[in-house]
């Protein structure tokens, strides 16, 4: 058995190790497995694992070789992996660079999940996702729920020591409905850092209604070539994530963005950039080089006014203090609009896509949708087998955002948009 303490007296005795970085996880998981509403499996997993960085200087340049061990390593393994990793690190090299420093600002995560046990909390869940099981030849076939506490501990050769405590719910689950035409089966999983029953039961609403509407839908107008497209939920913040990538480091880097600092977005959005964002599972205070983790802002009112990205990255652009990979992004609009003006007009709005597409080089967004709702300016129409397309290079000042805004997949901001596009069969 191995600790973080022998991984920091082996890296510190190796004179070839010229930088380190250790992350210790020790994960607390409880498990819950359904078919249909009944319990098949329920389990509490606890396994600790280190994650650890090993940098060799080579003349004017910085190898470096990532890895993991488990706690039930001996002392000789640990001593072998690091030789290991010290001849492996030949072959990934970079610029010289120095890892961050220590710093007295470091953020924290807070999270209901953290002060009531884990079990609680996923039979709590439970009643949350069956209450929403009602609909009338509707059912959820299997169900899958992990509730996790894990306690990190990081460590560096810069003298970085930081402990911190993150959590997460992890749902899956496969909604069936039987129409009149066909028995429909779909997927559908979320990851957040608080529990909110209400939410999830709501989740569970529209994804059961999205089965029962996808059996009864029908082929879209032929005279309908084009629409105003609502997008919703985790297809807003997929095709919105272009925005964040335009101005990371690794595209300045490589010269694949078509944006800078100064330069019109054509838009009138405010994005900045979050470590730590409510609901969102990717959230954390520290990335792996070490780098304490801020906010930054990088668009104001459609103006690109910051970079961000990994520290590397950051340093062969020749940053001085990199923001280190921030993983979660929060968008507000100068103009939103509520639901009811969205859909006031005849519109288009997609459920689900068999892919949605974003190409950030042509700037094409779209995709076949699985289900969409049609609104010809009397009656609603599920709809399906048909396309959308549109362009974000050209369209993106047309959207139109929404007041309702949502937490999803590290995304904070409206859950809507309006965008008109050309629609195919």
């Amino acid at each position: 058995m191995i600790n973080i303490f022998d991984i920091k007296k082996a890296l510190d005795s190796n004179k070839e190790v010229n930088l380190y970085t250790v992350n210790e996880l020790k994960e607390n998981r409880y498990e819950l497995y359904f078919v249909l509403d009944k319990v098949e499996t329920a389990r509490l997993v606890n396994v600790i694992t280190y994650h650890i960085t090993v940098y060799k200087k080579y003349g004017e340049e910085l190898g470096s070789y990532s890895y993991e061990l488990n706690s039930a390593s001996s002392l000789d393994e640990l001593n072998k992996s690091i030789e290991v990793a010290l001849s492996r690190s030949e072959f990934s090299k970079n610029k010289l660079f120095d890892l961050p420093e220590p710093s007295k600002e470091y953020l924290k995560l807070q999270s209901n999940i953290e002060n009531e046990p884990l079990e609680d909390i996923a039979f709590k869940v439970s009643k949350a996702i069956f209450k929403a099981d009602t609909l009338k030849d509707g059912w959820i076939n299997s169900t899958e729920i992990f509730v996790n506490k894990n306690y990190n501990h990081f460590i560096s050769s810069k003298g970085v020591d930081v402990n911190y405590v993150s959590c997460g719910l992890f749902i899956e689950l496969i909604p069936t409905f039987k129409g009149k035409k066909e028995e429909v089966e779909l997927y559908f999983s979320s990851r957040t850092d608080n529990v909110d029953y209400d939410l999830i039961t709501n989740d569970i609403k529209d994804i059961l209604f999205q089965a029962k509407e996808r059996g009864e839908a029908v082929a879209i107008p032929e005279e309908l070539k084009n629409a105003n497209v609502i997008f919703r939920n985790s297809s807003v913040s997929q095709i919105l994530s272009y925005l964040p990538r335009e101005l990371n480091y690794s595209g300045q880097l490589r010269q694949t963005s078509k944006h800078k600092v100064g330069d019109n977005m054509d838009c009138h959005l405010t994005i900045t950039m979050e470590p730590v964002l409510s609901g969102s599972a990717l959230s954390c205070v520290i990335d792996n080089y070490g780098t304490p983790l801020k906010s930054i802002k990088i668009i104001e009112d459609g103006k690109a006014v910051n970079l961000y990205g990994e520290y590397v990255e950051g340093k062969l652009l020749g940053v001085d203090n990199p923001t280190g990979s921030i993983p979660n992004f929060k968008v507000s609009s100068k103009e939103e609009y509520s639901y009811s003006e969205l859909t006031k007009e005849p519109y288009l709005e997609i459920y689900s896509f068999s892919a949605l597409q974003l190409d950030r080089f042509t700037g094409f967004f779209g995709g076949e949708v699985r289900l969409g709702m049609y609104f010809d300016g009397k009656k609603v129409t599920p709809v399906s087998g048909f396309s959308v397309a549109g362009n974000i290079f050209t369209d993106l000042n047309k959207m139109k955002f929404s007041k309702e805004h949502i937490s999803i997949n590290g995304y904070s901001g409206p859950k809507y948009f309006l965008c008109p596009m050309t629609v195919t069969k």
